[in-house]
């Protein structure tokens, strides 16, 4: 068996602070920013040039949150439901044999300061501090196959989305902290049913669990409720401490 080793050529900041709540693929949470720093190696003058034409790219990373983690043959994927089993090679599951994973995101602008690059990016779908492996240009005509099958997915059920409602000290809070896209950005994580597929099976046997997440410098606690996910409760991180 052949080994390789490789070296992060730098790290994205995002506002995920956990792995709970992070969308199972980029895109899904607009208004959402992140910043790719490389690192200073990997920072040499000319090293992008070009790449501010494309619209998009392909990112390489690595579920660093993982590495304790032993991978299976078979996973269950949340698009099942959790109740039925594939392949890991026909999932995209983060517990792999190597713990690589891949997203497309929409660049929005290359910077260069203090000798390092940053490619500031829309919608990811990464933990903050992920390290990246590799940036490639993303090209329409070679990328977007046009006859491709969805393998299972085509008998997967739709995702559906949730009602979000928000308490009135969670109101109050984003009112009074003038965070209008926060509001927003909650809204667009929660709809998706972030909690994880068992309490989709079977819901009436579920009881209405208080959840929390991390983001950017918020966390946010939630439940569900007759079918709506309500924001019980936001604090601001500094206010904590």
């Amino acid at each position: 068996m052949t080994e390789f080793t490789f070296k992060s050529i730098g790290k994205i900041k995002t506002p995920y602070r956990e792995k709970f709540c992070i969308p199972r693929q980029a895109g899904l949470v607009p208004n959402v920013k992140g910043t790719i720093e490389l690192e200073r190696e990997f920072s040499s003058p000319g090293i992008t040039a070009g790449l501010e034409g494309f619209s998009h790219i392909w990112i390489l990373f690595v579920f660093h949150k993982n590495l304790n983690k032993n991978w299976m043959p078979t996973v269950r994927p949340p698009r099942l439901g959790g109740n039925k089993k594939k392949g890991v090679f026909a999932s995209r599951s983060p517990f792999r044999p190597n713990l690589i994973g891949m997203s497309i995101l929409e660049l929005d602008s290359i910077e260069e300061k203090n000798g390092k690059v940053y490619l500031h990016v829309n919608s990811p779908d990464m933990m903050d501090g992920t390290p990246i492996l590799d940036i490639k240009p993303y090209i329409p005509d070679n990328d977007i196959k046009k006859n491709a099958r969805h393998g299972w997915l085509d008998n997967a059920p739709t995702d559906s989305k949730f009602p979000v409602t928000f308490s009135q000290q969670a109101l109050d809070f984003l009112k009074k902290e003038k965070r209008e896209m926060l509001k927003d950005q909650i809204e667009a994580i929660l709809c998706l049913d972030p909690r994880p597929p068992y309490y989709r099976m079977n819901p009436k046997d579920r009881p209405k669990e208080d959840f929390a997440f991390g983001f950017d410098d918020f966390d946010i606690h939630f439940k569900m409720v007759d079918g709506v996910f309500l924001v019980t409760w936001i604090e601001f991180l500094a206010e904590k401490s």
